[in-house]
């Protein structure tokens, strides 16, 4: 297994920190210091070893076996013309301990202490971001518009450094800053855009890029920070995307963005146990009204 042979060092999420109010005490040390990380800066990075959730080789296998799907589809004509390749549901319905390993009850316990709320598990992406340096999508600077509150966990597939297209998400203090910006709030800017009635000096401390090894794994609320995939221009990128939000999201429009259709995520939650599965099911929750809105049609 890949990790077997592997060791990846931690960056964050180490400390004897006491949990703020409103964590979870069942929660053990080392993830009680994650979701205070999550609140003091939206964002913490750790490892797949560090982890050490239940079956993380098989979701490994599976997932570097999509990402080795996307790379040979990336060879053909059709696709020559996109900047960022997405797995297809047929690629994960195929491989599906990708999903199983995001709802497995340690980091459910992470993601509903820091939403403070039941969470809604929306799937996984798996991404094959071309080196290829156009800013256009996700490699804009971007919020999500889910939630008020929402977290993606995100596991690198291959090594990224400053030129493989790192994510970058912006601190808290140039946060403010752009939150004060009128019409900033959900717009898609170029880099540039965001930068040019930002101080230097404020930029350059206020960009948060995460490179990391192969097996870095990164949560960050996605809906309080602006961030974006800075575009690649040596290599490509691959990682995986799993998206949590509360089970009742401000705005239900912009959720489902999974290549599974309903009918497929509702199979696959017949699987689970109990909690994963009300977490797949979040729709059923919803009011009424909120049931009738169609799925998200917004594609990469």
């Amino acid at each position: 297994m890949p990790l077997a042979t592997r060791r990846f060092a931690v960056e964050e999420a180490r400390g004897n920190a006491a949990a703020p109010t409103g964590i979870s005490t069942s929660l053990g040390q080392f993830d009680q210091a994650i979701v205070e990380r999550l609140i003091q800066n939206g964002v913490c990075v750790t490892s797949l070893d560090a982890l050490a959730f239940p079956d993380t080789g098989g979701m490994f296998e599976d997932a570097m076996s999509v990402a080795g799907a996307l790379i040979e589809r990336g060879r053909f004509a059709p696709t020559t013309g996109k900047h960022t390749l997405t797995a297809t549901a047929d690629d994960l319905l195929a491989r599906m301990r990708v999903f199983r390993w995001a709802l497995n009850d340690r980091l459910l316990d992470i993601v509903e202490a820091y939403l403070g709320a039941p969470a809604a598990y929306d799937g996984a992406l798996v991404y094959l971001s071309r080196g290829d340096g156009r800013e256009g999508g996700v490699r804009k600077w971007h919020r999500d518009r889910e939630d008020d509150r929402m977290l993606k966990v995100a596991i690198y597939l291959n090594d990224v450094d400053e030129d493989g297209g790192p994510f970058q998400v912006l601190t808290p203090e140039l946060q403010k800053l752009v939150d004060g910006r009128a019409s900033w709030k959900y717009a898609s800017m170029r880099d540039e855009q965001m930068s040019i009635t930002i101080r230097d000096g404020d930029w350059a401390t206020g960009v948060r890029t995460l490179t990391g090894a192969r097996g870095t794994v990164f949560l960050v609320d996605t809906a309080r920070c602006h961030h974006r995939g800075k575009p690649p221009t040596k290599r490509d990128r691959l990682a995986v995307f799993h998206s949590f939000f509360r089970r009742v999201p401000s705005h239900p429009f912009c959720c489902e963005r999974s290549t599974l259709s309903r009918e497929q995520m509702a199979s696959f939650a017949d699987s689970l146990p109990r909690r994963g599965r009300d977490c797949v099911l979040w729709r059923e929750k919803l009011p009424w009204r909120m049931r009738l809105v169609p799925r998200n049609r917004m594609t990469i």
